[in-house]
């Protein structure tokens, strides 16, 4: 069996909602994964023409967001990170 973790969406910013969810899923026997994705306007400006977070404001917020999700999951499948981060030029 694969594991199956929940991952966190539109958390609002500033509040304790992501950290109240992640507990109360977790008391229920949820896999929850160790990052979250912040209602942030990037995700919804990129949409707009469909870009992703990553393509509307690189060095922002959510595209960090979306890479530390990308980063996790490589790990746990296994996969290789090399050459995905944004701080290689």
């Amino acid at each position: 069996m694969k594991p199956a973790y929940v991952v966190l969406n539109a958390v609002p910013p500033r509040s304790n909602i992501g950290r109240e969810a992640a507990q109360g899923l977790t008391a229920r026997g949820a896999q929850v994964a160790p990052h979250q994705l912040t209602h942030r306007a990037a995700f919804a400006h990129g949409v707009i023409d469909g870009r992703t977070a990553q393509e509307f404001e690189p060095q922002g917020k959510a595209a960090e967001e979306v890479e530390g999700i990308y980063m996790w999951l490589c790990g746990i499948v296994g996969m290789s990170t090399r050459g995905h981060s944004r701080e290689v030029a």
